[in-house]
């Protein structure tokens, strides 16, 4: 199965002009190529009747180009379509104003509706509209949307069935965010290849479906790929000869005084994902408060750095973090004898505050996995979490080739990065959303590093199964009622379904 390539949206004008190159053609011979291929996907997917009213509303860019060359092919096959352009003719690129004197030529009006004046207009249309083809903004938004067009975007939402072209109007192609107002798309037709944005953040809530329109760009392998189950790594064939030991002898070091339930819900993934030896390593202030711990797991309590020491030998891998307030005396020097080590380590929520403490010392981190939410990675990097969150994928990239840890940074669509290649895991639900899921991944990628995984392969397969057990456990519980122990039970069920 061939990989589905991500871009950003500098990548893909790139792509454009190579293609152009190689194949010797101009823009509106590209533009042509994408109508035909939009074409067929519409009429595929759509299947409207000839008697259908369809509204195509165009900005003045290549996408809205894109979506004139579609009505202009499907206005030849008879169907009945609805010209919008939101612009007025002189400001439009010459390829549009191109399509549109084809369109003319063939008697078909074009509507200009370029300011208020118009917008009773616009609605009407939308309202008695079967189908509305969004070209108004393409993938390089890169503002903030106010005034006539905003107020266009949100007429859309009258519409009964919107099919985008790329990226629905209004979201960000490089980070996934509603500039002000978006369309929300029924199917949205994206162009040879997924841009970051139809993933990241808000994307999803904006996009019933997607699909793929081949239009025979250049293909070109830019190491950003999308996560599907071809590319994780089964849990391997148990020999009937083998022990514990065999399958992982892991150390969890976390907890703190009422935070109990953090490392119990990584050691508890960890089992249940095949580890063979879970010990929690604890303070001893959670001696107390320490409730609900699974019999299977083995708990050490430490009062000092120096009592902690002898839990940190014959393990094959270590989780730094889950339930660790910011607060503990010890904590920095057992993340400093654990790096020292160099075995496989995962550094999760709090575990990643003491980390940042070492990224300034010129170090490599290869077999560090580190597993932040946004909010935690802002921390690391020390940028602010709303800048952060427009350039996630450029500093997500920048951090992991300097320090060459991996990275897994959880949100709507998950990022995972090594300093070779990036993929993207979009294969949850939001139920995921929940007090513990982290935790439990931590434990998940923790056992597979445990068995021999490689840090990427670990965080792939790892969040691929944390997602495919929270997707079974969806079917049972509803999105609401999950629950993070609920992901746990569902694991085995999970690999049974890769392996």
């Amino acid at each position: 199965m061939m990989k589905e390539y991500v871009i950003t949206t500098k990548e893909a004008t790139e792509i454009d002009q190579k293609t152009c190159e190689l194949k010797n053609l101009t823009n509106l011979d590209l533009i042509k190529n994408a109508g035909l291929a939009l074409e067929e996907a519409f009429l595929l997917n759509c299947k409207p009747k000839i008697s259908s009213q369809i509204t195509v509303i165009s900005g003045s860019g290549h996408n809205g180009a894109d979506g004139l060359m579609l009505g202009y092919l499907l206005s030849k096959k008879g169907y009945q379509i609805n010209f919008i352009v939101i612009n007025v003719k002189e400001n439009l690129k010459p390829e549009n104003q191109q399509i549109i004197a084809n369109i003319e030529a063939e008697g078909k009006n074009i509507n200009y509706f370029y300011n208020e004046s118009f917008f009773e207009e616009i609605e009407n249309l939308i309202k008695k509209s079967d189908y509305l083809i969004d070209a108004i903004l393409g993938t390089g938004l890169n503002k903030e949307i106010t005034g006539y067009i905003g107020k266009v975007i949100d007429a859309t939402r009258l519409a009964k069935f919107i099919f985008s072209i790329d990226i629905p109007s209004g979201i960000n192609g490089d980070n996934g965010l509603v500039y002000g107002t978006a369309v929300s798309a029924d199917l949205a037709a994206v162009i040879e290849h997924y841009k970051a944005g139809n993933l990241l953040n808000q994307a999803q809530d904006y996009t019933k479906e997607k699909m793929l329109v081949k239009i025979g760009l250049s293909t070109e392998d830019k190491g950003k790929y999308i996560l599907k189950e071809n590319y994780i790594q089964p849990l391997p064939k148990r020999k009937n000869y083998s022990h514990k030991y065999n399958y992982g002898n892991l150390l969890i070091i976390g907890g703190s005084l009422g935070m109990t339930g953090a490392p119990l819900l990584t050691g508890a993934g960890a089992l249940r994902t095949g580890a063979g030896l879970v010990t929690l390593a604890l303070p001893n202030t959670c001696a107390s408060t320490l409730k609900g711990s699974y019999p299977e797991i083995i708990t050490n309590f430490y009062k000092s750095f120096d009592e902690l020491l002898p839990s940190l030998e014959k393990r094959n891998a270590f989780t730094f973090g889950p339930g660790l307030e910011r607060k503990n005396p010890d904590a920095e020097a057992i993340l400093n004898e654990l790096l020292k080590l160099g075995l496989p380590l995962v550094i999760d929520a709090d575990g990643i505050y003491y980390f940042k403490k070492f990224k300034n010392r010129g170090r490599k981190y290869r077999n560090v996995i580190i597993t932040p939410h946004l909010g935690e990675l802002a921390v690391f990097t020390g940028l602010d979490s709303k800048e952060l969150e427009k350039r996630s994928l450029e500093v997500a990239r920048a951090f992991v080739e300097e320090y060459e840890f991996t990275l897994v940074l959880k949100g709507p669509c998950t990022i995972i990065a090594d300093k070779n290649e990036t993929w993207f895991s979009a294969n949850g639900n939001p139920g995921l959303a929940t007090a513990g899921s982290g935790d439990v991944l931590t434990g998940i990628i923790t056992s597979l590093l445990g068995q021999g995984y490689s840090p990427l392969d670990a965080a792939k397969t790892g969040v691929y199964l944390h997602s495919l057990a929270g997707n079974l456990a969806k079917e049972k519980f509803g999105e609401a009622g999950l629950i993070a122990s609920d992901i746990i039970a569902f694991l085995p069920e999970a690999i049974k379904k890769i392996t």
